[in-house]
Order: C-alpha cells, then sequence, then structure tokens
C-alpha cells in the first residue's frame, strides 16, 4: 500500500491536504497517479516507485490558474487585470468615463476571477436621454439620440422605450410609455 496525498491552493497561497487515501500497488513499480483535472486549477503529481515497507507517498497539487481579466470601452481596451481562479477580484480604477452618459459597471462581470481569461464590456446609462424605442404589435425599432413625440395611428399599439444606449434589442427591462 502506499498513500496519496491531494492538495489544493487555498485563497490565502497556501497548499492545504483536502483528502488523503491509501491505493495499492506492485513494491518497485512507479505509482502511476493521473487525477482528475479541475476547473480553474492546474494539476502537477510526483508519481514514485512503491516501497515494500508502506513508506512511499504521492502528492497530488492543485494549483490556482493565473487569469487575465480584459475591460472594454467599447471598441477601446481599458484596462486588464491578472489574478488567480476564485480571488476576489479588484477592477481597472479610476472607472472609465463618456461624454453624456454614466457609467453603471462592467457587463456580467463576477466577483471573483473565473476559470479562464474573460473580456468585460463597459455599461452605460445615458443622462436621461431616450436612446431607443419600439413600436408593437409591429415590433418597430428606432434608435435615436434627440428629443422625440411619439404618435400612432392604431389603437392597439403598444410604446416601450429605453434609455439604456447598451439594449439594442427589446427585452423586459424597456418602459411602456
Amino acid at each position: 500500500p502506499y498513500t496519496i496525498n491531494y492538495f489544493e491552493e487555498s485563497l490565502d497561497g497556501t497548499d492545504e491536504l483536502y483528502v488523503s487515501e491509501t491505493a495499492t500497488g506492485t513494491t518497485d513499480e512507479e505509482t502511476n497517479i493521473n487525477p482528475p483535472p479541475r476547473e480553474g486549477f492546474d494539476v502537477s503529481v510526483n508519481n514514485s516507485n512503491i516501497a515494500s515497507d508502506g513508506s512511499t507517498v504521492v502528492t497530488v497539487y492543485y494549483k490556482r490558474k493565473t487569469v487575465t481579466l480584459t475591460f472594454m470601452n467599447g471598441d477601446e481596451r481599458f484596462g486588464s487585470v491578472t489574478g488567480k481562479y476564485g480571488y476576489p477580484i479588484t477592477t481597472p480604477q479610476p472607472d472609465p468615463t463618456k461624454e453624456g452618459f454614466t457609467f453603471d459597471g462592467w457587463d456580467s462581470i463576477p466577483s471573483t476571477f473565473p476559470a479562464t481569461d474573460a473580456t468585460y464590456n463597459a455599461k452605460w446609462v445615458t443622462n436621461g436621454q431616450v436612446t431607443s424605442v419600439i413600436f408593437s404589435p409591429n415590433e418597430r425599432f428606432v434608435s435615436i439620440n434627440t428629443e422625440i413625440s411619439l404618435s400612432c395611428n392604431t389603437q392597439d399599439a403598444q410604446i416601450y422605450y429605453t434609455t439604456d444606449s447598451t439594449k439594442a434589442e427589446y427585452d423586459d427591462s424597456w418602459t411602456p410609455y
């Protein structure tokens, strides 16, 4: 018999033993441990020859992957940050600016580094200016950047609007007019 110790890199950077198990093999032959992959971790194993006295210990290390997050402001790269999987994310500072808009965070950003590199886009809210209107039932979409007046020649028309310039298609967040 021999021992297999599985270590995982914790958020404080230390390796913590999370599983220890006993395995069997043939004396003087090399262990052949192939641990399963784990999302967000690189794995390494120190296989060794099996001693007859049961003193052989194989160590499996799961180290957190280093991930790069890129932040985009439209078509321009605003910045990037690098960190390890599962660590808290600190976004680039100061926040981006855009004339006539208020920065509204980053699109779909998690609170911790994901398992792989990722890109996040700036979200913008207009400073009170309607940017898009949709007319239903025909679902005619109009994108605008000026003052508007609305009228319709059918009684069953529904009109919705948004002040979110990132909304290119109608969804439940639009406001009825």
